[in-house]
């Protein structure tokens, strides 16, 4: 079995084996205080996973992080064509990671 070149799909972004890449279903996503009336396509197996990869790139556009300090922001998701959307309400945590060495 060949798995072919690793390579950035073109399509939804992710990494995989061109031989066995699938890309996951599309979604439209929008946050009202960052797109206003815009809806953009993302890639996710859910709604849900899709409002996560949605929070981490907010915060991160920005690098205030608001989201790690304990903020929330509003994403609506919605299957692509449709006008019925899941409304989600998302916030983030950073997890610190120590170290030792001996001196």
């Amino acid at each position: 079995m060949e798995l072919g070149e690793y390579e950035k799909c073109g399509i939804c972004g992710q990494y995989g084996y061109v031989n066995h890449h699938k890309c996951p279903p599309a979604w439209e996503v929008n946050i009202p205080d960052y797109h206003g009336d815009e809806w953009v396509k993302q890639y996710a197996d859910s709604a849900a996973e899709v409002a996560i990869k949605m929070a981490e790139k907010y915060d991160s556009d920005d690098c205030d992080f608001e989201l790690l300090d304990g903020g929330e922001v509003e994403i609506l998701v919605r299957k692509p064509g449709r006008t019925n959307f899941k409304r989600y309400l998302c916030t983030g945590e950073s997890i610190p990671i120590y170290y030792s060495r001996e001196a």
